[in-house]
């Protein structure tokens, strides 16, 4: 049976927010809805998006959160209270990473009912509260395992913080597959903090995560920094999440099996969301591009990671006709995105996007699906 699909990438500025929803030729209500993550530094903007996007109660069967940085997470209780959710797919939120993601709030001073709302995601997610959350953890497992949404397979029914590797969300011919890569960099972080004079009095045996944060938002943001920089300097984020959203395409693509907007002339269905990924270390982005070998040829469309950033792309990223999206704010407060990320897009014969708060840099594509 026919059906088509609408993917948006909404203009919210530094942040990320990208719908993706299916429908029955001839019906206006979605049979499948997934999200990949959800929070800007605009996030009054994102909230009038969201409200606008989905009316109170509408389904979204998956939503994927990339990592746990306030520009794309602010908003998900917001979207939660709106609507209701399926299961939503998270990478494996360990100490470390924990300990990461508050020292970036209160770095960047979270306002304190968006961190309550920020800190009590978080809490679900590492106490593992809510079984509608599912970590995805690292795996060197060879064969993936396919699970069908649509109707939902019993493996995901009633699995309180449910733990997956090298797993496919199967959709009709679609398949989501999250990829999870986790370097040692979080775990440096946690050393140094635990040396650290500041928090002597916690108990890193049963976490308190309020308390934590509220110790770490009541140390000076300098030596916050200075913790945070011994460490990354300009190397972060690499724990992020990439997900494929795509057709299962075979070794030798099948034309007719869709027909795209009339945009560009390559194929661009097929999507890489790369969160924040670090593309740029060698080794992340050949384990990304191994990870998905099956897809790689047939990725047309890659949000481009890190809002645009130069430390966090290799140049192979972008092959000759793709399509790159870039969500930066319009007087983006890092100064995303660079300009070397563009230069080494059009070098490689590729188009880049710049999505920003400005309603008219909305990229909505449209595909009709067999």
């Amino acid at each position: 049976m026919n059906y088509k699909m609408e993917r948006i990438f909404h203009p919210i500025g530094h942040g990320a927010f990208y719908t993706e929803r299916f429908y029955e030729d001839g019906n206006d209500d979605p049979l499948f809805t997934a999200v990949y993550d959800c929070g800007s530094f605009s996030y009054g903007q994102l909230k009038g998006i969201i409200d606008t996007t989905f009316k109170k109660g509408d389904k979204i069967n998956l939503l994927f959160i990339s990592h746990f940085h306030f520009d794309h997470i602010s908003m998900v209780q917001h979207l939660k209270s709106r609507c209701d959710i399926d299961y939503i797919i998270v990478p494996v939120l360990s100490l470390s990473t924990l300990v990461e993601s508050l020292i970036h709030y209160a770095i960047i001073k979270t306002g304190p009912s968006l961190s309550t709302n920020i800190v009590t995601l978080l809490s679900d997610i590492y106490n593992r509260n809510n079984d509608r959350i599912i970590s995805i953890n690292r795996t060197d497992d060879e064969i993936p395992k396919v699970i069908n949404v649509d109707p939902i397979h019993d493996e995901l029914k009633g699995n309180a913080g449910r733990t997956l590797t090298n797993v496919i969300f199967h959709f009709r011919n679609w398949r989501y597959i999250p990829f999870v890569h986790v370097d040692n960099k979080a775990e440096d972080l946690l050393k140094e903090v635990q040396k650290d004079s500041h928090f002597s009095g916690i108990d890193w045996d049963n976490i308190d995560i309020n308390a934590l944060f509220d110790t770490i938002k009541n140390i000076d943001v300098k030596v916050l920094k200075d913790i945070y920089s011994s460490v990354y300097k300009d190397e972060h984020n690499s724990y992020s999440m990439p997900v494929y959203s795509g057709l299962d395409c075979k070794p030798q693509c099948h034309k007719g099996c869709h027909k795209q907007c009339e945009f560009v002339a390559f194929c661009h269905i097929n999507c890489l969301y790369m969160g924040d990924y670090d593309a740029k270390s060698r080794t992340n982005y050949d384990n990304l591009k191994d990870y998905f070998k099956n897809y790689w040829d047939r990725i047309g469309l890659i949000q481009v990671p890190h809002h645009g950033s130069e430390h966090n792309s290799d140049n192979k990223l972008y092959e000759p006709n793709k399509l790159c999206i870039i969500s930066s704010g319009r007087n983006d407060r890092y100064d995303h995105p660079d300009q070397a990320t563009i230069d080494a897009i059009m070098k490689a014969g590729s188009i880049h996007m710049i999505v920003t708060e400005e309603k008219k840099t909305k990229q909505l594509f449209k595909y009709q699906l067999k």
